[in-house]
């Protein structure tokens, strides 16, 4: 079988054999990784993502061919370690970019501090808050009779509704459908 040719799993496998030792290189340094662009990172934790899954396929294809996978342990431990050190350099970038991000707010913030408040300012916010929810609810209120008002039992509710509120400012007192059975003292 020619691997160049084959499909399937086999095209994992590399050129000229199928499986044996070769010679290997090393892992790749933190102190080289540091020096490398994020692109070039990228590029390199793809082609050990690839070398990784070569390897594992490689000793797969001998496991189910029933031959002795020789010289990929090495490989494959080198490829993880580099692989894991990619992250930690990526890692390192991260926390630098947030600690450097959160050292510009907090000069940001040094420089255009916020004053603090008396508690008369806090009152007027709270008290412009509670007119701007009492709005809003006054402006639901009126979309709901409007509503009502457009069929012949909401006229009604709102003129019943109206009378109770008559009778309630002049003193009377309105009897609820709800409330009309006699209510039996505690003892």
């Amino acid at each position: 079988l020619e691997p160049d040719n084959a499909k399937g799993v086999l095209g994992f496998l590399p050129a000229m054999r199928l499986a044996g030792p070769e010679p290997v290189g090393r892992s790749w340094r933190v102190s080289e990784l540091r020096l490398k662009s994020f692109d070039d990172l990228h590029k390199l934790w793809f082609v050990c993502l690839r070398e990784r899954a070569v390897l594992h396929t490689e000793k797969e294809w001998c496991r189910a061919n029933a031959r002795h996978h020789t010289g990929g342990a090495p490989k494959l431990w080198k490829v993880k370690v580099t692989m894991a050190r990619i992250q930690c350099v990526i890692g390192e970038r991260m926390r630098s970019y947030e600690s450097a991000k959160g050292f510009l707010m907090r000069q940001e913030y040094d420089a255009n501090p916020m004053p603090p408040r008396t508690h008369e300012e806090v009152q007027r916010i709270v008290v412009r808050e509670r007119r701007k929810r009492n709005r809003m609810r006054r402006k639901y209120h009126r979309q709901v009779r409007a509503a009502m008002m457009e069929t012949e039992e909401g006229r009604e509710q709102l003129a019943k509704e109206a009378q109770e509120k008559l009778q309630r400012e002049q003193g009377g007192f309105v009897v609820k459908p709800y409330a009309t059975r006699a209510l039996k003292p505690r003892v």
